[in-house]
């Protein structure tokens, strides 16, 4: 009757067919068995397939050997290229230096010819610049030491008025300090 109740709502209910004597039953341990061969197959699966790709890795390999050969040989003669660009770098290198040690010696001893004249306190000062640096301030100054400098001949010019005198020294002297003080 309840089937029939449930007809007229368009409902039914399924009601689980009874089990019988011959379905099996499994026990918890069985189960594990399974599972666990399962998981062992697998297993198996993926090392066969793992040493598979590894003996065609390995035969890839012994095939591109030979490529590997010709891309070693073209390797070593690249370094090789290079090395001897580098011991020309470094001669030339050796060869920059020597003639730059030649012009820093020459410039000093021509800065040092200019520098003859000036006095102590300026010398003093100049001191703490590179040659370089101490002929371009010589230029720029030249004119307030007594005139221009004559290039090439390595001295500064004597400062105008009256050689031998106390009084034109200390002057020369206050002025070259008030200039010295002004361009640096």
């Amino acid at each position: 009757m309840s089937d029939e109740a449930n007809t007229g709502t368009g409902e039914s209910t399924v009601t689980p067919p009874a089990q019988t004597a011959d379905e099996k039953k499994f026990t918890q341990a069985e189960v594990d068995r399974f599972v666990t061969e399962r998981l062992d197959r697998e297993k198996r699966q993926a090392t066969e397939q793992a040493k598979k790709a590894a003996e065609e890795a390995a035969a890839k390999a012994l095939k591109d050997s030979a490529d590997f050969k010709t891309l070693s040989e073209t390797q070593a003669q690249a370094l090789l290229e290079r090395e001897t660009e580098l011991t020309q770098y470094k001669t030339q290198a050796e060869t920059l230096t020597t003639e730059r040690d030649l012009y820093k010696a020459a410039l000093e001893k021509y800065v040092k010819g200019r520098r003859q004249t000036l006095p102590d306190s300026i010398n003093a000062l100049l001191e703490a610049l590179d040659p370089v640096a101490q002929m371009a301030w010589l230029d720029k100054n030249a004119d307030k030491f007594g005139g221009t400098v004559t290039p090439g001949n390595g001295q500064s010019p004597k400062p105008a008025g009256k050689a031998g005198t106390a009084a034109n020294t200390e002057q020369a002297r206050a002025q070259a300090l008030q200039h010295a003080r002004m361009d640096f």
